[in-house]
């Protein structure tokens, strides 16, 4: 029997903790972040990022630390409420190291639960848990009275990972101060919690004590929603204490509470609960009136269709019960259209059914000959010959009983496989329709490529442009998010890109298109790598309607060189994604990228660092996203890693770049082995000469 979960008390603070060293200029600071707690609410971006940057801006002028870690406790709220929990931690451990440096010891209980609630919606426990360790230490240092929903909070955790015994010590610890609090919709949480945990533990006396006791006070207190949750989970405890007649009454008044909301998925459970009670109590009459309420009920939903089917066959039993053996077997038909591929083990079900039914029938008569037998001894002795013709007349009725058992056996054994048979051809055709959709899908993928590739340069084209070069491209996919790129700006300078686009396969290889044209685009009038980052940052965005209510989040990381074939000169940008710089003697050094991507979440006004120097002759450069560093394999199944990269580049540094780029790609295939590629691969070295 099914029972409703445990409820979890969290919330996201809104800077309600002030900085106990100036509690008047905290709470100014809280009005003024009421915008963006409104914008989160809302997911409304523009509202959200034209306030949040003109605080900034206020917070660096004044050099307001307490102001600036509010800031980032709002954008990790605005993140959260996205959904994107990865980036809404960085920036809790941004507000967090603020807080601890400045001693904003009441902050940081907000900021430390925070943290734990995204951690919870991950279901990173382990951390969660941590973080609200954190934060009930500094509660108790402070005495702060919102310490009840912590400890509840904390109660939940150690319920999800399986350790009862904390878990009920923490949600006794966290109900004096609920109550102290007066927070009547939490004590009523709180109920239902404890209740649940000494469900667990086995103990159904005194969850029944603690659900009633929730039962009375959420009536009393009319908090409607709890009532149904405590109460439901009160008769489903009184069931397993075999308590029918007690369970009954709870359920008929939750059902006419029900008929106050829309909730016909509840409804439909809660009516499923009382048919299957009643039929406990041997009362099919009332258990059949309540399966039909049940059907009445339409519901769209997986797990009501696992309820149908197990209300099918309640109700065929009940059918069999009361001798109406043609509606039980149109019931069990029933059963059999809604069953799936677990039909064989459902048939064996049905049949298992049935011979019960039957053997109950047989053993009724048994016992009535034996009756009739012992009667006629005592009172009858003398007439034997109408005892024998009696005796006949029970065998002959036990003999047709069978014998139309066996009839309905194999009537519907015949159905059933008559039905499987159907399903079967029904499958196959299904099967065959889905391989000629997916083929046509595979060659759509397939022309794609060849779009794709056309857009790349040729091996002329880099020839032309880069003299000396190597290129390793391994899509993981037929298409790839992975690309490079290069353009002539003048006979003796190119312009060398290799880029990293959100996803892989198709979606990766639309962006990667899109990008492709808006370089070609933006190096007709801009030349200098920091420049044409900073216009492709602004293009993408536009292109991606970033402004519009259904924005797209999606962007890319690139590594872009500006090379001077005369000089020696490379001028370098990246968007997190660095160069790497080798000679005959292996590496050199690591030029850094600016640490955001184009588009993304960047802002409108990023800037991107730029690198200019001249290198003298042998020297050669490596442009590579993240996927031959990031692949799986080797005898630990372990990641290559950055720093096994370059050393595999620096053991060949001294040979040309054709041995070093066929080096390095054996290396990789080597490592990945029999793993599966997780990302696309782009490389490309060029050189000085």
């Amino acid at each position: 029997m099914k029972e409703l979960k445990l409820i979890l008390i969290l919330f996201i603070f809104n800077s309600t903790f002030l900085c106990s060293q100036n509690k008047k200029h905290a709470t100014n600071i809280n009005k003024i972040l009421v915008p963006l707690s409104k914008a989160s609410k809302l997911k409304d971006s523009t509202l959200f990022h034209s306030n949040y940057i003109r605080l900034v801006s206020l917070a660096k002028k004044s050099n307001d630390q307490y102001l600036y870690a509010c800031l980032l406790d709002k954008k990790g709220v605005y993140l959260y409420y996205l959904g994107l929990y990865k980036e809404a931690i960085t920036y809790y451990d941004s507000a967090i190291n603020i807080a601890v440096l400045n001693s904003f010891d009441s902050s940081l209980i907000g900021f430390y639960m925070n943290r734990g609630a995204i951690n919870y919606s991950v279901q990173n426990f382990t951390e969660a848990l941590k973080n609200y360790k954190q934060s009930e230490s500094l509660m108790l240092k402070i005495k702060s009275p919102n310490i009840g929903g912590l400890l509840a909070n904390i109660s939940l955790l150690y319920r999800e990972i399986g350790d009862i015994p904390n878990a009920k010590s923490y949600l006794n610890r966290s109900i004096p101060f609920i109550k102290a609090a007066k927070d009547t919709l939490g004590y009523a949480i709180a109920l239902n919690n404890l209740g649940l945990i000494y469900k667990d533990e086995k103990n159904h006396k005194s969850a029944d004590s603690i659900y009633k006791l929730g039962y009375e006070y959420t009536k009393r207190y009319k908090l409607d929603k709890y009532f149904s949750d405590v109460t439901f989970n009160l008769i489903i405890n009184l069931l397993n204490l075999r308590q029918f007649t007690e369970a009954i009454g709870y359920e008929l008044e939750l059902l006419e509470h029900l008929k106050k909301y829309n909730d016909p998925a509840f409804e439909k459970l809660l009516l499923q609960t009382i048919a299957k009670t009643y039929m406990d109590l041997d009362k099919m009459k009332e258990a059949m009136k309540y399966i039909e309420l049940f059907e009445k009920i339409g519901v769209t939903d997986e797990t009501i269709d696992k309820d149908e089917q197990v209300m099918l066959l309640n109700a065929a039993e009940i059918y069999f019960k009361l001798n109406d053996y043609k509606k039980a077997a149109k019931t069990y038909k029933k059963y059999y259209d809604m069953n799936d591929a677990n039909s064989s083990s459902s048939d064996l079900y049905n049949v298992n059914q049935l011979t019960h039914s039957y053997e109950k029938i047989q053993d009724s008569i048994r016992n009535a000959k034996e009756l009739e037998i012992a009667q006629l001894e005592l009172t009858h002795s003398q007439e034997t010959s109408e005892y024998k013709l009696q005796l006949q007349r029970i065998l002959l009725l036990s003999s047709l009983v069978v014998l139309i058992g066996i009839i309905v056996f194999a009537l519907l054994l015949y159905k059933s496989n008559k039905l499987k048979e159907k399903t079967n051809i029904e499958i196959s055709i299904q099967k065959k329709l889905l391989s000629e959709k997916n083929n046509e899908i595979t060659d759509s993928i397939r022309y794609a490529k060849n779009i794709q590739t056309s857009l790349l340069p040729s091996n002329h084209i880099l020839k032309k442009t880069l003299n000396d070069y190597f290129l390793l491209y391994l899509p993981k996919d037929i298409v790839s998010g992975d690309f490079y790129w290069t353009k002539e700006i003048t006979i003796n300078e190119v312009l060398i890109g290799v880029a990293d686009c959100t996803g892989h396969g198709v979606p990766g290889a639309i962006l990667s298109a899109l990008s492709i044209q808006l370089l070609n685009e933006i190096t007709e009038k801009h030349y200098e790598p920091s420049e044409i980052l900073k216009e492709l940052n602004l293009k993408l965005k536009s292109q991606l309607q970033f402004q519009s209510e259904h924005y797209s989040r999606d962007g890319l990381d690139i590594c872009l060189c500006k090379y001077n074939k005369v000089t020696g000169q490379v001028i370098f940008s990246g968007a997190n994604r660095n160069l790497w710089i080798f000679n005959k003697g292996g590496f050199i050094k690591e030029l850094k990228a600016t640490k955001a991507g184009i588009a993304g979440h960047t802002e409108n006004h990023q800037v991107f660092e730029q690198h200019s120097e001249i290198y003298e002759k042998d020297t050669f450069f490596i442009l590579s996203t993240d996927g031959y560093a990031d692949q799986f394999g080797g005898d630990l199944n372990k990641k290559i890693t950055t720093k096994e990269f370059k050393k595999f580049i620096s053991e060949k540094s001294n040979k040309n770049l054709n041995v070093i780029g066929e080096y390095i790609k054996e290396k990789y295939l080597t490592w990945k082995k029999n793993s599966d590629q997780i990302d696309d691969v782009c490389v490309i070295g060029f050189k000085i000469i």
